[in-house]
């Protein structure tokens, strides 16, 4: 194996690190979605602050990991989904109503976004490590 093979395979090794480590991270957000679940149970303001504070937590380490992974169609999607919406939310000015809805909608999506992500980081690996199986956290084999 010549210097630049022994490099490159370094550079697969620690962006499959990553992506696990994202994937670990999107499986604690996926967990916070049973919150939404439980909205008839406890209050919808107390559970849409629950979801937003680990979503405002979040994202800063996601938009990291995306950058650092050089996922730039995945931050112009968030930008687009999520981004976007919210700053609409802030400065157009709306009924308080139709302003919680508008945000919770908005906090629903980044949900998804980041669901997608999870689903979606087996096959970055597989893209970047075609011949090697990689083993995720959870057993799985890719």
């Amino acid at each position: 194996m010549n210097i630049m093979e022994n490099k490159n395979n370094s550079d697969v090794q620690k962006q499959i690190a990553i992506m696990k480590q994202l994937r670990k991270a999107l499986t604690f957000i996926s967990i916070s979605l049973i919150l939404i679940l439980g909205y008839s149970i406890i209050d919808f303001i107390i559970i849409t602050s629950i979801l937003a504070v680990i979503a405002i937590s979040f994202a800063p380490y996601l938009i990291t990991t995306l950058i650092k992974l050089k996922k730039w169609d995945w931050i112009i999607a968030f930008v687009l989904i999520i981004g976007i919406p919210l700053i609409l939310g802030f400065t157009v000015s709306y009924k308080f109503s139709f302003r919680s809805t508008f945000f919770f909608i908005t906090l629903l999506m980044f949900y998804l976004f980041c669901w997608n992500i999870r689903s979606n980081i087996p096959y970055w690996i597989k893209d970047i490590s075609p011949r090697s199986q990689v083993q995720l956290g959870n057993g799985t084999h890719y």
